[in-house]
């Protein structure tokens, strides 16, 4: 038992190994870390297609009546440039389209 238990210093039997208590809470963090880094994500295939292209294949319609059109035409490797430099319009169109909400 864990001290400052009131059976704390005390062996029992039964229950998680300690190394089972430190690996717990990231075990599911760890299982789900594949889908997390697909989800939203841009594949290194997906920087030279414009954002429309990339839109037509992996998003929904829904998501025409929120993106900022500005960005159809332009290539994902230059709105995430775009975005990281400041530009509000492109941020919001990354954000967008990296939402599961709006993926097919």
């Amino acid at each position: 038992m864990p001290a400052g238990s009131p059976d704390g210093g005390q062996w029992t039997s039964g229950g998680p190994a300690a190394s089972e208590l430190i690996a717990d809470p990231f075990s599911a963090f760890l299982s789900d870390l594949p889908a997390l880094l697909l989800a939203g994500g841009f594949e290194k295939e997906d920087m030279g297609k414009t954002v429309q292209e990339f839109v037509a294949e992996k998003c929904l319609g829904k998501i025409h009546s929120v993106l900022p059109g500005q960005f159809l035409g332009a290539t994902i490797a230059d709105m995430l440039s775009q975005a990281k430099a400041g530009n509000r319009a492109a941020a919001t169109c990354k954000k967008l389209i990296e939402r599961n909400e709006y993926r097919k």
